[in-house]
């Protein structure tokens, strides 16, 4: 197979693969013809043979096709095993695409083989700074700037998809002009993107562990009709991983945020975000707010109470669990 047939993008920057496959997508449609035969596979839930059918066919009144295959390397591995025999046969008028938006394992036969005979185009994730770079250049895009706020809060994301990351750009760009300015700040993002929801979560998680009861409901009743109660579970339950990490970490003698982002693999902004809250915690503390995670599960999977009322009888007894002991005000004699 010639290099110029198939092509192989891959990598954690999501929104770089993704305009990879796009360009090469575009100049094929742009060619007379190319549109009746565009082809795109799953090869998750692609059976093999299926994809022989398809691809090893002779051609019929169009001058080249156009194969795309997806998740190739989470297919079965009796696909990944037979698959670099299959490409190899394919017809000189037909281009392949293995496009994957994430790392691949680089141990794999089929792997090695699409180095030897396709064009590679390897994208990497992007460092801090860099994302930071991008976002930049994606505001200027969209003909607005963005606020060194808005940057970090949307860089906190933890899925790493900047895809999304440029989508919600975007779509905040649009309203930053639509209000009149041309400044997307944090405030836009806390309230608007949906990249910027786990840093609103961190006040649900700070009014429980400040005793502020009224507020912990108040913003439960806010995220209650936006948000699947057992997402918004799963969140709250995150941002107790993110506390017992930092915990451990500052019990193994890592003090420092950015020491303690690098050991824990967690992302600097969201370990700056959660650290005030480390310095109080116990191991019995954290063990006592793991147990109530399991009872709220328990509770919804048993049937013994809605997914809503769960998560209130959840937030109250974390309110309980994880708040800051009342310290008593001294007196003078």
């Amino acid at each position: 197979m010639d290099r110029k047939q198939c092509y192989f993008i891959f990598g954690a920057d999501t929104h770089r693969t993704w305009q990879a496959r796009k360009a090469i997508e575009a100049r094929f449609l742009a060619t007379p013809g190319s549109m009746i035969d565009f082809s795109v596979y799953d090869m998750e839930d692609t059976p093999l043979d299926t994809l022989k059918q398809s691809l090893l066919a002779i051609p019929f009144l169009v001058p080249h096709r156009l194969f795309v295959l997806k998740n190739t390397f989470t297919a079965p591995k009796s696909t990944l095993d037979q698959l670099a025999d299959v490409l190899s046969h394919s017809a000189p008028t037909t281009v392949i695409i293995i496009y994957e938006s994430q790392t691949v394992d680089k141990r794999l036969g089929c792997y090695k083989w699409l180095i030897n005979h396709a064009t590679v185009q390897e994208y990497p994730a992007l460092t801090k700074d860099q994302l930071a770079s991008r976002m930049t250049a994606l505001a200027r895009g969209c003909g607005v700037t963005i606020d060194s706020g808005a940057r970090l809060l949307l860089a906190a994301n933890e899925s790493g998809d900047t895809r999304q990351m440029a989508l919600e750009v975007a779509k905040l760009a649009s309203y930053a002009q639509a209000i009149g300015t041309n400044t997307i700040t944090q405030p836009m993002v806390e309230e608007l993107s949906s990249l910027g929801h786990d840093y609103s979560r961190f006040k649900l998680t700070d009014a429980i562990r400040d005793g502020n009861g009224r507020e912990a409901v108040a913003l439960y009743r806010h995220f209650i009709f936006k948000e699947d109660a057992m997402l918004l579970a799963g969140s709250i339950g995150g941002q107790i991983r993110t506390l017992a990490k930092i915990f451990l970490a500052q019990k193994k003698g890592v003090t420092r945020p950015n020491a303690i982002a690098q050991a824990s693999g967690l992302n600097p902004y969201v370990v700056k975000l959660a650290f005030p809250a480390s310095s109080h915690l116990s191991t019995a503390k954290l063990q006592a707010a793991y147990r109530e995670l399991v009872t709220f599960e328990r509770n919804v999977k048993s049937g013994r109470a809605t997914a809503d009322l769960a998560l209130l009888l959840l937030i109250i007894r974390l309110h309980d669990t994880l708040k800051e002991p009342v310290k008593s005000a001294e007196h003078k004699a």
